[in-house]
């Protein structure tokens, strides 16, 4: 007994002042003492920084280690290579047995928890009784392909020559770009097999993968800086030009997708990237199509030429093409057919003497197109045209500024719930509320009525069953009246035009808008932003409006049950409005910044589909799998510490009307004479849901105010994006590639 008391008062004291300070690291839920987390005491600094100030980022407590997504994932990973992949619901029982224990540990609390709800009736059955009695003596899916369908390549058989330039060309929809995905794994074959004998292969595909970044963190992306090796990249690839007309130089952000730079840009920018891993072997998707003639030679005269950085480093190489006047300078070249096969293989010399594909590509082209094979890289000193005239002048943009000058402000007040109404028509909104009104009276006077038949002399008389099916014909039908204004008339009509407006003003806004603005918000506002606005905001009012009514009409119903139960209405209103100041500012927050950590999450997650063959293909799954998850993490904080302060708002709630139920009994119990057994059975009815009324409308409320922030938002980026109609001196004019 004595070390069972010893334990408890030791869990019971607070851990952080023994922490070292690695340890004050950790969350404040995971030092706190069990009786500080039963009531989430740990919370209250959150909601008065919330409070007091607004809540950025770094206020946010980080999570818990048993949380962390990359943690996670490798438990969610072992199970799922332990289990049949191919059977029905294999995810979902992977994520089952991987969180078995989380999964079950709230059972048995719930089990007692419904105990003590079953009780609740048995409680209102004895005080009423009580009372009474004092008046009187006092599938899986699977799916198959065509049956009848072939393989794009057959029948090859090819041999990559080790450091040198391997050209592979053919007619348009051959499958060159099939082959080389092939060969860095990213299609699986049906039969036959590929050996490789590098682990690091730099990709360049034909649509440029760039992030939104800086022009050398584009080229740096993961491999450490080396200033020599950096310049000598850049030379290489004719981008030392373009990088002294940019605003901000390397530094100059491109936008997502690079779209503050032209297409030759961005291909020779990814070129870039590629050649500064220094990866054995390198393989390029018809990377030079995108350059003009000049920059086009300079660029292979620099890197693939004999005297190039490719060859100096003995770097394998293959390029796929459709350009003929590189065949000479390549040491093998691979020629596909239309059918899927190789036509040709070997090199130049020997192709050329040779009847077959290589001859009738020749044959196509005037000989002006062909230059020495033996050109150095003094013959091809020439300069590219102007940058000036070449490139788009980016502007500089600090990191991600843009995103959060349009993602962090706060909604405004009555501008945008106008801006709304105005989307769906007043007079809907008029017929919305007026139901939702009659809805909650039909529902609430049942409960009076039922009271006043139960108490009346003559039980019997037909007007009480009648009166009572008309309210609750009536309940019904305003209920549904309400369901139709809000889901068949006001979200069409304001999803169309709401939805309009965004795609007007990004339809029409200047190229550079979309070079300051970040995609992964545009994203939002188009995706999760109308999504709020079509789906929550909708359910949200149309919950949080009657909800409203309801609290108001239960407080009235529980101060029926005692005269002096009236004392409770201004306490509950009192309590409602503190909740409102304090819970709702801080959720309010959370919920903005929940939005906020998802933008750049979707466009880490976006710019890794697009360049997953140049991730895979150079091994950098690992850096930026460990990137996603960082993010992932990241948007999960305002997530978690939201679930956290409901069930705070829940707890709050429970006590408040467990304070009530104390009240209401204590009267009755004492003072009989203030009410009847049909008043407290009134009163005590509405007690019991009244917790979870107000609850609901806080968190509906919450709901909205967060969706009307959808409209806010999308209203700012409506007027922010300037249209390409307005004054053509204040746009920038696009460049010639």
């Amino acid at each position: 007994m004595t070390f069972k008391l010893i334990i408890t008062v030791l869990e019971g004291r607070e851990k952080r002042a023994f922490l070292q300070a690695q340890g004050m690291k950790l969350p404040p839920e995971t030092t706190s003492s069990i009786y500080n987390r039963t009531v989430f005491w740990w919370l209250n600094r959150l909601f008065l920084t919330g409070y007091k100030n607004t809540l950025r980022f770094d206020d946010l407590y980080p999570l818990a280690s048993d949380m962390n997504s990359a943690k996670l994932g490798t438990a969610i990973e072992k199970v799922w290579m332990k289990t049949k992949q191919t059977r029905q619901y294999a995810l979902l029982m992977t994520t089952a047995v991987t969180l078995k224990w989380p999964l079950l540990s709230p059972v048995l609390p719930r089990i007692a928890l419904i105990g003590f709800k079953y009780c609740q009736p048995l409680l209102l059955a004895s005080v009423v009784n009580y009372v009474q009695l004092s008046d009187v003596d006092r599938d899986r899916n699977v799916g198959y392909g065509l049956l009848g369908a072939t393989g794009i390549l057959r029948n090859q058989s090819l041999e990559i020559r080790k450091g040198l330039l391997n050209v592979i060309t053919g007619p348009v929809g051959c499958g060159k770009t099939t082959l080389l995905n092939a060969l860095l794994g990213e299609i699986k074959i049906s039969s036959g097999k590929v050996m490789i004998d590098h682990c690091s292969t730099a990709f360049c595909q034909q649509s440029p993968w760039l992030i939104n970044a800086s022009v050398r963190e584009n080229i740096l992306n993961q491999s450490p800086y080396d200033e020599a090796w950096y310049k000598r990249v850049i030379w290489s690839c004719a981008l030392d030009e373009d990088i002294e007309q940019l605003p901000d130089r390397d530094d100059t952000v491109v936008g997502s997708r690079g779209i503050s730079l032209s297409g030759g840009q961005k291909q020779r920018l990814a070129l870039a990237r590629a050649v500064y891993t220094r990866a054995p072997l390198v393989v390029l998707d018809d990377t030079l199509s995108a350059l003009d003639a000049r920059t086009e030679e300079l660029v292979f005269d620099r890197l693939l030429s004999k005297m190039g950085v490719f060859w100096h480093f003995g770097t394998t190489v293959i390029l796929v093409t459709h350009s003929v006047q590189h065949l000479q300078s390549a040491d093998n070249i691979i020629v596909l057919g239309s059918e899927g096969h190789i036509e040709q293989q070997g090199s130049f010399v020997d192709l050329i003497t040779r009847d077959g594909a290589v001859q009738r590509l020749l044959a196509d082209c005037p000989p002006s197109t062909f230059k020495a094979a033996d050109h150095s890289l003094e013959s091809a000193s020439h300069t590219i045209p102007s940058s000036k005239a070449r490139m788009r002048t980016a502007p500089s943009l600090p990191h991600a500024a843009a995103t959060t000058s349009l993602e962090s402000k706060p909604v405004s007040d009555s501008a945008v719930l106008v801006y709304y109404l105005k989307s769906i028509g007043w007079y809907r909104a008029l017929v919305f509320l007026t139901t939702s009104l009659a809805y909650v009276v039909c529902t609430s006077f049942t409960q009076i009525w039922v009271q006043w038949w139960t108490e009346s002399k003559s039980p019997q008389d037909g007007s009480f069953l009648a009166v009572y099916f008309a309210l609750a014909a009536g309940a019904i039908v305003n209920y549904a009246t309400t369901i139709w204004c809000m889901m068949i008339s006001i979200v069409p009509i304001s999803a169309a035009r709401l939805h309009w407006q965004l795609l007007d003003a990004v339809i029409h806004a200047p190229t550079s808008f979309f070079s300051t603005v970040d995609s992964g918000m545009t994203l939002n506002r188009f995706s999760q932003d109308m999504s709020l606005i079509n789906s929550r905001l909708p359910v949200s009012m149309m919950q949080a409006t009657p909800m409203a009514f309801q609290a108001l009409a239960q407080i009235v119903l529980i101060a029926i049950g005692s005269t002096y139960m009236a004392v409770a209405i201004p306490f509950c209103l009192g309590t409602t409005w503190v909740l409102q100041r304090f819970y709702l500012r801080t959720s309010r927050q959370l919920r903005l910044l929940d939005l906020e950590q998802k933008s750049p999450l979707f466009s880490s997650i976006s710019e890794t589909l697009e360049g997953l063959p140049t991730i895979r293909a150079l091994g950098w799954q690992e850096r930026f799998e460990r990137r996603n998850q960082e993010r992932l993490d990241a948007s999960q904080r305002p997530v978690y510490l939201l679930y956290c302060i409901q069930r705070w708002l829940n707890l709050v709630l429970d006590l408040i009307v467990a304070a009530l139920a104390v009240l209401l009994v204590g009267l009755v119990t004492n003072l009989p004479s203030s009410t009847s057994g049909g008043r407290l059975g009134v009163a005590m009815l509405n007690i019991l849901g009244f917790s979870q009324s107000l609850a609901q409308f806080i968190f509906f409320y919450t709901d909205l105010e967060t969706s009307l922030q959808a409209v806010s938002r999308v209203k700012e980026f409506a007027e922010t994006a300037v249209s390409e109609e307005a004054d053509p001196s204040s746009l920038t004019q696009p460049p010639d590639d």
